[in-house]
């Protein structure tokens, strides 16, 4: 997961220049001097982030990767590693071996600027450039957010809370955590809207159940046009909801 977040990271503050998304970033991990848990732990983690397709969802293409190996015995078991990644990923995956000078050398050979790499001559972390590199990406996040936060409507909601129910199709609605317990509440209340001998009467008591829920925290929420914001839906649109999944909850009950 932390690869993940780096490479989405790293994708995220660079995909506005032009020169990254026409020719791709370049991934160097370097992994000499760590133990060999940590190089494998760091070799698995990429293998399956290539074998699940994950790369697809970020916002940067990767060109090539390139891994930075002291320990010149993982060699015969890199070989192995390699029969087992997709062929598009292992063409354009490469093991360098040895001290980080030598592996210096061998990045320099395809072209990689490897001054502007954030290690020392020794391959230890240059914390002013990862501090300079996490600055930028805070004020690309900052800005971003302000951009977003600058175009929302004063009225809209930024994200629903696990209390509220949210209007919409599909899993991810059907799944949320205020929409499962508006499940719950009613299963509760069913017999009473049941008993309800007329239209007018199941209306009042959806109504009613409504005005309970709202006074007990519970926010009914759609997504606006942008799809980025929320915003609270009136009465007939949340009793509408609310009648709506009583009565489902009827007709999952009845036998096929």
């Amino acid at each position: 997961l932390a690869v993940l977040q780096s490479m989405f990271y790293t994708g995220e503050a660079v995909r506005d220049k032009s020169a990254a998304a026409r020719k791709g970033l370049i991934a160097v991990i370097n992994t000499v001097g760590s133990k060999a848990s940590q190089i494998y732990m760091a070799i698995q983690a990429t293998q399956r982030i290539a074998k699940w397709g994950l790369t697809d969802s970020l916002p940067i293409r990767f060109t090539s990767n390139h891994f930075c190996l002291g320990e010149t015995w993982m060699k015969p078991y890199i070989s192995m590693l390699l029969l087992s990644i997709a062929k598009d990923v292992r063409l354009r995956t490469k093991f360098h071996m040895g001290s980080f000078l030598e592996c210096k050398y061998e990045l320099g050979a395809y072209g990689i600027p490897v001054k502007l790499l954030p290690f020392d001559g020794d391959g230890n972390p240059n914390t002013a450039v990862l501090q300079e590199h996490t600055a930028y990406i805070r004020s690309v996040e900052q800005d971003n957010w302000d951009e977003y936060d600058n175009a929302k409507p004063e009225a809209a909601i930024h994200y629903p809370q696990k209390t509220d129910v949210v209007m919409g199709r599909g899993w991810s609605y059907q799944n949320w955590h205020g929409n499962l317990r508006l499940v719950e509440f009613l299963q509760r209340e069913k017999p009473t809207y049941d008993d309800a001998p007329s239209r007018m009467e199941k209306t009042l008591v959806t109504a009613a159940l409504v005005v309970r829920l709202r006074k007990s925290g519970v926010r009914f929420l759609k997504r606006d046009a942008s799809g980025m914001y929320w915003n609270l839906v009136d009465e007939t649109a949340s009793r509408h909801k609310v009648a709506m999944s009583i009565r489902n909850i009827g007709r999952k009950s009845k036998p096929p």
